[in-house]
């Protein structure tokens, strides 16, 4: 078969290459032998030479890519960034369609990925009809029908139904090109979306979007979801598919990074790939954050914070929730409101001791709730669910 060509895209920084470079390892070491990835990453100024030369270490041991390193200046170097943990280079990909002009379509990947399949798979998906391809969010299809309505409104956008997730995309650059989209971009930018250029894609693209499989971007945080709300968003054989043989898996909430923390799902896969790379030992460095954070906050450095709240929820009402609750009311902690649980069955208990609440109850009825969660399977997936109804990450 003749080589297949496969534009390539990472937007990174010199914090963000060690993590890019496995991403890209992924890829490389999963392409068919056909596929070849003309590769461009878009880095700001300062982008640091010791990362360029850890690039051509990687060029003794594959021959199907090539690399492009492309200077973005100092665009978007004034923007707001309204989600701490992201930076203004995922703003880059904004500018594809003026910056690739020799290709028609490209495939964008954010750097906390791993690939496990060719991508020829997403990229051969990109038709005419479609301006991109992506995976829905499942956050932005799970909230509620007053809360879709009033995110519409902010992006000014009729419907949700588009909404995908921007760390796998397929872009139609020749498309962008020709409705001249790139030229709308300065104006959503400032108009300081809270999803910031993720929301900047799917308003340009509403309505213009091929939604493709959940394997293409298995987000680690919702395989473990089986829930009615999840199954409203992908099929119970779409996730199954997703967990077991995923194409592209995607390591997106801050919390789900496999350098923080080795329990993540797919952790040891992605670690067996950081071992063979030039930023092994930098990449040990930092392993196991979460778990070291956990450990410093003990008991008696949580106290003091938590006597600051007005009023407590305990999200996981389980043995082990009652016993959490049991030992801060023992250390005086008395600001402790009601438990929360997604479990049906569980909601409605209801004593002087113990109230078991939805969290849509919690959140139309308790003004600052302050939750924590305790729960030894799905803490993962409790926390985006916070995250997604607008509850602070701390």
């Amino acid at each position: 078969m003749s080589t297949k060509i496969i534009p390539l895209v990472f937007a990174l920084n010199n914090s963000y290459a060690s993590y890019t470079y496995v991403a890209l390892y992924s890829a490389l070491m999963s392409a068919y032998d056909y596929t070849f990835y003309d590769v461009f990453y878009l880095v700001p100024p300062d982008f640091d030479n010791q990362h360029k030369r850890k690039i051509e270490y990687l060029k003794t041991e594959f021959k199907n890519f090539n690399i492009t390193y492309i200077d973005m200046g100092d665009n978007f170097a004034n923007i707001v960034l309204q989600i701490p943990h992201i930076s203004v280079q995922t703003y880059y990909r904004l500018l594809l369609p003026d910056i690739l002009t020799a290709y028609d379509k490209c495939i964008y990947l954010d750097g906390d990925v791993m690939v496990r399949g060719d991508l020829g798979e997403v990229y051969d998906q990109i038709d005419d009809k479609c301006y991109i391809v992506g995976v829905k969010a499942p956050g932005y299809h799970m909230k509620s029908a007053d809360n879709k309505y009033k995110y519409c409104e902010l992006l000014g956008i009729s419907s949700l139904n588009d909404y995908v997730n921007a760390g796998v995309l397929g872009i139609n650059l020749k498309q962008w090109r020709q409705m001249s989209l790139v030229g709308q971009v300065k104006k959503l930018v400032e108009k300081s979306f809270p999803c910031q250029d993720q929301d900047i894609i799917n308003v340009l693209s509403c309505g213009y979007t091929k939604k493709i499989e959940f394997k293409y971007n298995a987000m680690v945080s919702r395989l473990n979801d089986t829930s009615e709300k999840m199954q409203a968003v992908f099929t119970l054989n779409e996730i199954i598919e997703a967990r077991n043989n995923p194409v592209i898996v995607h390591f997106a909430d801050w919390f789900t990074k496999p350098w923080k923390s080795d329990k993540v799902l797919f952790a040891n896969d992605w670690w067996h790939i950081a071992e063979q790379t030039p930023y092994k030992n930098e990449l040990e460095q930092a392993r196991g954050e979460i778990e070291r954070y956990l450990y410093r906050n003990r008991l008696d450095v949580l106290l003091p914070m938590l006597k600051k709240q007005e009023k407590i929820v305990i999200f996981g009402y389980s043995d082990l929730g009652k016993y959490i609750w049991k030992k801060l009311s023992e250390n005086g902690l008395d600001r402790l409101y009601c438990f929360c649980d997604n479990d049906l069955k569980k909601q409605g208990i209801y004593s002087k001791e113990e109230k078991v609440f939805s969290l849509e109850y919690i959140l139309d009825n308790i003004a600052a709730p302050f939750f924590i969660i305790v729960s030894q399977k799905k803490s993962i997936e409790i926390k985006a669910q916070l995250v997604e109804n607008d509850i602070p990450e701390d």
